[in-house]
């Protein structure tokens, strides 16, 4: 099983570094934003792995991105279990 986003312009090329929500869609309101928004974060890395913060806990997995803007995110996706505190 693998996700798959498509964006605009994303080949690897600018898909590879770090990067930090502005948003998240939270599958009920659409892209909304808190203050712990900005700690989410993605890491992607040129030969293909995929790390990052999501507030609370560190996620891992892979990617593949092609020239055409298609980025998947591929399945499963690993991550610590911390017991952190909700918003």
């Amino acid at each position: 099983m693998s996700v798959s986003l498509v964006t605009n312009s994303a080949p690897e090329a600018t898909v590879v570094g770090s990067w930090v929500a502005t948003g998240i869609n939270n599958q009920a309101e659409a892209v909304v934003s808190s203050e712990f928004t900005t700690e989410v974060s993605a890491d992607f890395s040129a030969d293909g792995d995929l790390t990052g913060f999501d507030g609370c806990n560190n996620y891992f997995t892979s990617y593949t991105a092609d020239d055409d803007g298609n980025l998947t995110i591929n399945a499963p996706i690993g991550a610590s279990r911390m017991a952190c505190e909700t918003g």
